[in-house]
């Protein structure tokens, strides 16, 4: 279930697809969108390297700006909130270390941040002189059937202007995904522990407050992550395996999408109520409406 994957699972998952059959067939994720929607950047896998790339909206061309090297594979593209930087993470396979980059937007510039293990996600704040991540700190099996993976999750934060590594929150949680910036100078982000949505103050992280609780922990319809709060509209939307949904100001939810296939990643748009999404072992992105109309697909074509 794509809910319980643990990071390191998801993170293979996204660079080289979960058979072997398709190890190395291209494949797309984790979209995001320039400010004028105009173009898509995301990550192009083949097998276990993974680059950034952009294309045009209109044209669907391809274009490596951050490709991998020997020593990384880079995956989960972040566009800053001004749509002039872009944050990725960088995975050495050999000594699975993890090191967050950041760069402009057109791919130059790339700088290294700093390095750890297990670390999720990362993102710009709104202050642009901070990191924002998602890290584990334990790697085990809590069942006999299970594979190890990642657990004990707690957000950071990485001030770029004096080097330090500041520890936001102390949940301990076993999964923790779709941290964003939030209104109020908050977070928003997705507890496994908590089964729900919730969101912390940054002047005080350790109550946080559920926006979304999961009432059904055994039915997969109800297992809601990957939070992202539109202010433009004062909506949340988030996803569930199958489905897409909206939160909106009234806390009433909305259905916007049901797929037959997988929903792996997806982004909103900034000058429209709608939303782009990729589904799982397909090579094009698609988009909807808040709505649930105007269901588009676009392919993505290769510069061969």
């Amino acid at each position: 279930m794509y809910k319980l994957i643990a990071v390191t699972v998801f993170c293979i998952l996204c660079i080289i697809g979960c058979t072997s059959k398709d190890e190395h067939k291209p494949g797309i994720g984790t979209p995001q969108l320039s400010k004028d929607d105009k173009i898509i950047y995301f990550q192009y896998h083949e097998g276990w390297n993974s680059s950034i790339c952009r294309m045009g909206i209109n044209d669907s061309l391809l274009e490596q700006i951050v490709p991998c090297t020997n020593e990384f594979s880079f995956y989960l593209p972040r566009l800053s909130d001004d749509g002039e930087k872009i944050v990725f993470i960088g995975k050495n396979f050999d000594s699975n270390i993890d090191k967050v980059f950041i760069a402009n937007a057109d791919g130059s510039s790339v700088q290294g941040l700093f390095t750890s293990k297990r670390i999720y996600e990362a993102f710009l704040s709104k202050n642009r002189n901070e990191i924002i991540y998602n890290m584990a700190d334990t790697v085990a099996n809590y069942s006999s059937i299970a594979r190890k993976s990642a657990h004990g999750y707690d957000i950071f934060s990485f001030d770029m202007e004096n080097k330090i590594t500041q520890k936001l929150t102390n949940f301990n949680s076993y999964e923790i995904n779709g941290v964003s910036n939030y209104k109020n100078d908050s977070l928003l982000y997705n507890d496994k522990d908590i089964d729900g949505i919730c969101a912390i103050a940054r002047n005080n992280p350790s109550m946080p407050e559920v926006i979304i609780k999961n009432e059904n922990p055994g039915d997969m319809n109800y297992m809601y992550y990957y939070p992202k709060f539109v202010e433009k509209y004062n909506v949340i939307v988030f996803q569930n395996s199958y489905q897409l949904y909206q939160l909106k100001a009234d806390y009433q939810i909305k259905l916007i999408y049901q797929s037959d296939k997988m929903i792996e990643s997806f982004c909103v748009f900034n000058t429209l109520p709608r939303i782009l999404f990729t589904l799982k072992g397909e090579f094009c992105f698609y988009s909807i409406n808040f709505d649930g109309t105007d269901l588009q697909r676009k392919e993505v074509k290769l510069n061969k």
